[in-house]
């Protein structure tokens, strides 16, 4: 999605080879992994050791670094080449069938289970927006239907307005003062609509998390700065400096205190996201084995599937999780025996859908866009 007219002249053209991207997949699975986790102990209400409380609750900014990610990738991918009107439109085409696909069939699975568990009915207007993907728009419906449902509806207004934005910002510079902008536009958003009892929507929509998806351009940007080099001594450095301040936000508590402070204009969402951002670009310059390997990228590779699958399988799995508390007495082998049997359960059936559903949509999308 772009127009760029005054592209740096190091931005690759469409008729050049971006070198082989390495390690977005692995941080795929690391989102999806923590998500899991965070749902699995917040739906079940599980009792957790409190070394490993603030932790697991920061798994939650999962999605922050999935939004992160598509900004990178994206950016990867598209930069200076959406020049046309043709280009845009098999664009959508790719995205529509990469996301449409997995998330219509999940509705009707939603629907039934909703009634079944909870005896939840849905609107035929519901239905249809939904089946829209434009429920992100409309406050009130726009955590969808399908639980977990509502970052895609962000993630499809990001990919509609992608064009735009990558017409608009195509370096560093312009990144960095879109980043600036946005993060006070999304503040002051959020502050507002807290005021109006607006529920989850404060934080659930487009321009909340814009910052997120533009942090990511900057990744891409500032590493093809570097002429795509790759570099130890840089990757590890971020790499350090990323997992540092990390550990720091979770367990010091006089950051912790900065950032709940921060938390009541939605500004540590965006500190994330620059943690996200050195996370990117460590892996870019060094794609190390302790986050890179087969296992991850597998995971990675199967990641949506992961994320919207795997609330319903952790509803399923309620009574399993207390019989193994009862049977375990221990809240640190319950802990992990709960997410081991989550992770895999969830994992299980994630591989059938990408393959069954997933993989037959890409190849037809990529079809429809030859066309």
């Amino acid at each position: 999605m772009h127009l760029p007219q005054n592209a740096p002249e190091n931005i690759p053209n469409k008729s050049k080879n971006l070198p082989r991207i390495e390690g977005m997949e692995s941080l795929r699975s690391m989102a999806a992994l923590m998500i899991i986790i965070f749902h699995m102990v917040v739906l079940s209400n599980m009792s957790i050791p409190k070394f490993l409380h603030d932790a697991v609750i920061s798994f939650g900014y999962g999605v922050p670094l999935f939004y992160t990610l598509s900004g990178f990738v994206l950016s990867y991918g598209y930069i200076n080449k959406l020049n046309g009107r043709n280009q845009v439109i098999n664009f959508y085409i790719k995205r529509y069938f990469r996301i449409a696909p997995l998330f219509y069939f999940m509705i009707p699975v939603w629907i039934i289970s909703s009634k079944i568990i909870y005896d939840n009915s849905f609107s035929l207007s519901e239905i249809i927006l939904n089946y829209s993907l434009l429920f992100g728009l409309v406050p009130g419906k726009h955590e969808s239907i399908v639980w977990a449902g509502w970052s895609i509806g962000v993630e499809i207004l990001f990919y509609l307005l992608f064009p735009i934005i990558s017409a608009l910002i195509c370096n560093i510079r312009s990144s960095i003062i879109a980043i600036i902008m946005t993060i006070f536009i999304s503040s002051a958003f959020f502050i507002s609509t807290k005021t109006m009892n607006m529920g989850s929507y404060p934080y659930m929509n487009i321009i909340t998390h814009l910052p997120s998806f533009l942090c990511g351009m900057l990744a891409f940007f500032i590493w093809e700065r570097t002429n795509f080099i790759r570099s130890i001594k840089i990757g590890a450095t971020l790499l350090i400096i990323t997992l540092v301040a990390t550990l720091a936000i979770i367990y010091i508590p006089f950051v912790k205190g900065a950032l709940l402070v921060l938390a009541e204009m939605r500004m540590e969402l965006y500190i994330w996201s620059f943690l996200f951002t050195m996370l990117i670009l460590s892996i870019c310059f060094w794609p190390n084995l302790f986050i890179v390997n087969k296992i991850s990228t597998g995971m990675g590779k199967i990641s949506f599937s992961l994320y919207l699958l795997h609330p319903l399988i952790i509803v399923l799995l309620q009574n399993t999780y207390f019989k193994v508390k009862e049977s375990l007495e221990n809240e640190v082998l319950s802990f992990f025996a709960c997410s081991f049997l989550t992770i895999a359960a969830v994992t299980l059936v994630a591989k059938l859908s990408f393959h069954l559903i997933e993989v037959p949509s890409m190849k037809y999308g990529k079809k429809i866009a030859k066309l």
